[in-house]
């Protein structure tokens, strides 16, 4: 009795790590994941190449190219592969080389930011939206932590084709 009960608690604290390990924000990701436009949505990972471990943000479509001609992963691949990427907080491997080839743009921690999202999500998007499209005036590093705090979020940006400013999805 005692070694089943301890099994049991052993396969529920499996169970319990396996599912708090990951991110189900399944129909978020088939949103971003499934947007090949040349103005695609960002998405914001985690990779490891041999000098830099950490978060980054690429458009949805340049990610897809990269991974097809480096990897030669299709679309249905490429999907399946990234959602299980996102949704369990796994790196991707990249080259450093291909760092500033593929536009794989670093993510720093922005201090402001991260005080603005404590604040909440509807705090934050008054903070740097003026209705759907980003202020003006951010440094660039502001905007890489804006967009990668959307991300986390499940909130979709994309850049406008034609005024090539930073919108959210409605």
């Amino acid at each position: 009795m005692k070694t089943n009960l301890k099994n049991y608690f052993f396969f529920l604290l499996l169970a319990v790590l396996f599912c708090s390990c990951s991110n189900g924000n399944t129909a978020f990701y088939n949103t971003v994941l499934n947007d090949f436009d040349s103005s695609s949505y960002y998405v914001a990972l985690n990779i490891k190449s041999p000098d830099y471990k950490g978060r980054v943000i690429i458009e949805n479509n340049d990610l897809y190219h990269y991974l097809n001609q480096t990897k030669g992963v299709d679309k249905i691949k490429y999907h399946s592969m990234m959602q299980k990427i996102l949704t369990h907080r796994r790196y991707l491997k990249v080259d450093d080389r291909d760092l500033l080839r593929w536009k794989f743009i670093k993510v720093t921690q922005v201090n402001s930011v991260i005080f603005n999202a404590n604040k909440g999500v509807n705090s934050f998007i008054a903070q740097y939206f003026n209705g759907v499209v980003l202020n003006a005036g951010l440094s660039y590093d502001e905007i890489y932590s804006v967009i990668n705090q959307l991300f986390y979020w499940g909130i979709p940006i994309r850049v406008d084709p034609i005024s090539h400013q930073l919108l959210l999805d409605n």
